[in-house]
Formats: C-alpha cells, structure tokens, sequence
C-alpha cells in the first residue's frame, strides 16, 4: 500500500476511535433536539436586528457552533502539537462539510426577528 494510503487509512482508524469513544460519553449533543444557544442566543439577542435582521433557524446556528468549535481547534495547535488537537479535528471537519451539505440543501425561510422587550436599538 502507498504510504499516503497507509497513514490516511491509520489516521482515519484513530478518528473512529476518537469518535465513537466520544459518542458514548457525549451521547448525540448534535442532534437538533439536543442542542441549545443559550450564550449565542444571548450575543444574537445584544446585538438585536441592527445585525440579525432575521431569527436563526437552530440549523444555522448549530452549523455556527460548528465553524466555532474547529476554529477553536485550530487555535490549539499554537500551543504545539498535540495529537487528539489535531485528529478530533479531522472528526469535526467530517462533521462539518456533512451538516454544511444538508443546511445548503435545506429551503430557506426568514422570519423577522421580533423586536425585543427593553431593546434600545428600537
């Protein structure tokens, strides 16, 4: 086998550990009806509808956690290298060019965000 086959197929090996070990312990934190942006709601709330015009479907906001979280991985690798940095980051990129196909092939609606008690911006 060439050796870029052979480290990929070792290295995607390592990814399915990391993530089915994972996947016991987190259980399905991604699945729509488990999630919750309880601090991102509260930033898209602050910033009200001089920025979000528009509600965010819980898709779009997963997907930004998402975007949120492999940036975060990136950033780690400033600190050197560290494998699990470096191969649970693979798994949230798999994660990611996944969920980022499906919101692409979703309709999309737009709700206007409700103006919000308090708000100033008003």
């Amino acid at each position: 086998m060439p050796v870029f086959e052979e480290s990929a197929a070792a290295t995607a090996r390592k990814c399915s550990d990391i993530y089915t070990q994972r996947g016991g312990e987190y259980k399905d934190t991604w699945a729509l009806e488990h999630q919750t942006h309880t601090f991102l709601d509260a930033v898209l709330d602050e910033a009200g509808s001089d920025y979000f015009p528009v509600k965010l479907p819980d898709d779009l906001k997963r997907l930004m956690k998402l975007a949120d979280l492999i940036d975060v991985k990136e950033d780690r690798m400033l600190g050197g290298y560290k494998e699990d940095t470096l191969v649970d980051g693979v798994n949230y990129r798999l994660v990611f060019a996944d969920l980022m196909d499906q919101f692409r092939r979703t309709p999309k609606m737009t709700t206007i965000r409700p103006q919000l008690e308090g708000d100033k911006r008003a």
